[in-house]
């Protein structure tokens, strides 16, 4: 079976236009025709053009006539003369007898009382000829006009091929505005804005070209942005779990320098000490392992490993890992547990440590050390309420914060589903972080 092959929209456009154009060229050049006609009729029927033509065509006869010394029975010689100038038509009368009519010859020449009204118009003229053996009348009415009839057939084509043009021109003067367009638009795109947009009009291939093209710059434009927000979203990454690294980090020295000073009571709390220095060792590698993962996983997000756990021993934990840091800095920790029921928490582990860490990380920064570092742990509505509450130190209000650790915070709090909220003033700081609760 043989496919038809399905003709373009721009090419029926195009079909119509050149169908418009010649019909367009065709009815205008009806009157054209016409008037160039009627302009060519007055000028060769006027008095002194017809006179002097006439004369010059009957001075030409006689020479014809001399050269081959015709006599009045040569009406074959003067019907070839009179067929080389066909617009003539003519008599010619020895005396009273016609012996030659153009109308007639060489079937019949009728008599002199048969003259019709086409050799008594205005436009007859009459001469005398001088053949071999008579001197003979001859009536001739020229239509000149015919004459010019190639002319007036060359004028008409000419007129009817540049108005072909011209209309088509305009017609496909729309179609050629669009291409420029098309054309800026792709420069534009080139230099590099992305966001222009090519107008689309119509329902062809050049409205499919600039649709087309439309979706390569949103492609492009879209692959850019992704490109930033990865940039930056690697930017963050790093500058979060550096952040957050700082904080075990500095747990790990104090509780180093705390065991090389021998700063502890007995042997349990120095494998408390070295339990803490180890748990805060695997927290700096799971940090460095994330990092490692997300530029290794290049777009993926970093997995988590959530757990249920139970969320009074956990919470009382990271407390208490957050105090031995804080009171080191010499910074009074005062918790307020109201967890009266055992509760479960399903959580990321060491995501959530570092919400812990960026408070500490915080209230060594800004808290004042005379003021007691409030924490209340409670649930309600269904909701695990981690609230830290703190005097802001006078001494650090003018000391550049990026915000660092609480935007991390509310990254991960958004992992877990939950919220946070912080006032931050003058005197005094409260964040509150509230995540769902499972009651045992």
């Amino acid at each position: 079976m043989i496919s038809k092959i399905k003709p373009s929209k721009l090419g029926v456009i195009l079909l119509i236009y050149v169908v418009i154009s010649a019909g367009v060229a065709f009815i205008l050049n009806i009157p054209f025709y016409s008037a160039v006609e009627s302009i060519v009729k007055d000028v060769s029927e006027g008095r002194t053009y017809f006179k002097r033509e006439a004369d010059q065509l009957m001075a030409d006869f006689q020479v014809y006539v001399n050269d081959k010394n015709l006599s009045s029975k040569d009406g074959e010689d003067i019907s070839n003369w009179n067929n080389d100038n066909w617009f003539v038509s003519m008599k010619v009368y020895k005396g009273n007898e016609l012996f030659y009519d153009t109308l007639y010859y060489p079937d019949e020449v009728p008599d002199k009382s048969e003259e019709n009204e086409f050799y008594s118009s205005s436009m007859a003229r009459h001469y005398e000829i001088q053949f071999s053996d008579i001197k003979a009348s001859v009536v001739i009415v020229a239509l000149f006009r015919f004459r010019f009839q190639n002319f007036i057939e060359a004028v008409s084509i000419t007129f009817m091929a540049i108005t072909f043009i011209v209309t088509f021109l305009l017609l496909l003067s729309r179609k050629i505005k669009y291409l420029r367009k098309i054309e800026m638009g792709i420069k534009i795109v080139e230099s590099g804005s992305l966001k222009y947009r090519i107008p689309v009009k119509g329902n062809d291939e050049l409205s499919s070209l600039a649709s087309s093209i439309n979706e390569m710059s949103q492609a492009l434009d879209n692959q850019i942005i992704k490109e930033r927000e990865m940039k930056n979203k690697n930017k963050d990454i790093v500058t979060s779990i550096s952040h957050d690294v700082r904080t075990p980090l500095t747990s790990v020295i104090c509780y180093l320098d705390l065991i090389k000073d021998h700063k502890y009571n007995s042997p349990e709390q120095l494998e408390q000490y070295i339990k803490n220095v180890r748990l805060k060792a695997y927290q700096i590698k799971d940090l460095t392992d994330d990092l490692f993962t997300h530029f290794v996983n290049s777009e993926e997000e970093v997995s988590k490993k959530y757990e249920k756990i139970n969320a009074n021993e956990f919470i009382f934990q990271l407390l208490l890992d957050s105090s031995y840091t804080l009171e080191e800095k010499g910074f009074h920790i005062k918790i307020e547990n109201e967890l009266y029921n055992q509760y479960h928490i399903y959580v990321d582990v060491t995501q959530f440590r570092r919400i812990f860490d960026n408070l500490c990380s915080n209230i060594i920064k800004y808290a004042r050390r005379d003021r007691p570092i409030v924490f209340l742990i409670k649930v309600e509505d269904g909701k695990l309420l981690i609230i830290q509450k703190n005097k802001v130190s006078n001494i650090h209000k003018n000391v550049e914060s990026f915000g660092i650790g609480i935007k991390n915070c509310e990254k991960i709090i958004a992992y877990h589903n939950g919220s946070i909220n912080v006032k931050s003033g003058d005197k005094e700081f409260s964040i509150e972080i509230s995540i769902p609760v499972n009651e045992s």
